[in-house]
């Protein structure tokens, strides 16, 4: 069942995320959008709606199944309207064929072969370490025992996990605010999956294999020309991924320990996938980072950090245009 609810995860954002990329690049064909970028826009977009779904009955005194119904029918209401979008795409690129932007490449050789089993060894060495580890580090963390309450309850952050007891004077807007615990108790909810399934595997492989997505798309912009570079810097992630294991901070310490806290998800999936929109300057996928960064991450663990680095990211392209134009326009004239 964790299985089936790991595939749910990945084909239904996958919908919603072609639908709104068909939507946010009209201009550019559904096909020739690569399909990582349609995993990981829907998966924006499904922790947006949850973030949602969360502020209205937080806000409005609802209770938990308030929240699951609201979230639910959301989600209904956005994979109807991307089907209908891909499928109004679809007709329309049979009455006036589009030229594709996206082209076969030359036959792939035997380093790319070997690079790409080294990565596959190194992946499914990663996936093993986040299923059958069953080390999770989980020191100021209740985020199960939040999940429960909800469950146990119906009421979102009314009562104190540890003690079960009322709240007396309430908890502070910042936190009210992150959408991480509601998210997966819908899915408890949804799947009956127990929320030590969902917490402590479910969700920690979908951030591992959006963060693999994330890098993905940045090596095919650092290395557009090449695909073994490509398959090393993949490689290589993932190689930092495993020897981050036993190091407490790193990114891969987070990936295979506690992969469904908000700064792992940020670090591993949101701000790579944020310097690759910035290279492409896809600057819609990058607000999509910034706002669901805002919904999963507290203000004391650097809340913007995606957004700092879209703008520092783009203010050094700037700069860097500028330069450029300015040697050309010395050489021209010399």
């Amino acid at each position: 069942m964790i299985f089936f609810l790991c595939l749910c995860m990945v084909l239904l954002p996958l919908l919603l995320g072609r639908g709104a990329l068909c939507l946010l690049y009209r201009k550019r064909p559904v096909r020739g959008t690569l399909l990582s970028d349609g995993v990981l826009t829907g998966y924006l977009i499904v922790v947006g709606l949850a973030g949602a779904a969360h502020m209205g009955a937080v806000l409005l005194g609802q209770s938990f199944s308030d929240n699951v119904r609201w979230f639910l029918g959301m989600l209904g209401v956005c994979a109807a309207a991307a089907a209908a979008v891909l499928l109004w795409d679809r007709r329309r690129e049979r009455s006036a064929p589009r030229q594709q932007d996206f082209r076969g490449g030359p036959p792939i050789n035997a380093k790319e072969r070997a690079l790409f089993f080294a990565f596959l060894v190194l992946s499914l060495l990663q996936l093993m370490r986040i299923v059958l580890g069953g080390e999770r580090y989980l020191e100021g963390d209740m985020t199960v025992e939040a999940v429960n309450s909800f469950l146990i309850t119906d009421d979102i952050y009314k009562i104190n996990p540890l003690t079960g007891e009322w709240y007396q004077a309430g908890m502070p807007l910042r936190l009210k605010l992150l959408c991480l615990p509601t998210l997966y108790g819908d899915l408890c909810r949804l799947s009956g999956l127990e929320p030590e399934q969902v917490v402590w595997v479910a969700v920690p492989m979908l951030t591992w294999f959006c963060s693999n997505l994330a890098y993905w798309i940045l090596a095919g912009q650092l290395f557009p020309e090449s695909r073994e570079r490509q398959g090393f810097f993949m490689n290589l992630v993932a190689l930092f991924y495993l020897l981050g294991d036993t190091v407490y901070g790193a990114d891969g310490f987070g990936v295979m320990h506690s992969g469904f806290r908000g700064i792992v998800i940020r670090a591993a999936v949101l701000l790579p996938y944020t310097v690759g929109a910035v290279l492409r300057r896809r600057w819609k996928l990058v607000v999509l980072c910034i706002a669901a960064e805002a919904c999963m991450v507290w203000t004391f663990y650097g809340l913007g950090a995606c957004l700092f680095t879209a703008v520092g990211l783009a203010a050094a392209g700037f700069v860097w245009e500028r330069l450029r134009g300015r040697s050309g326009g010395k050489e021209a004239s010399a």
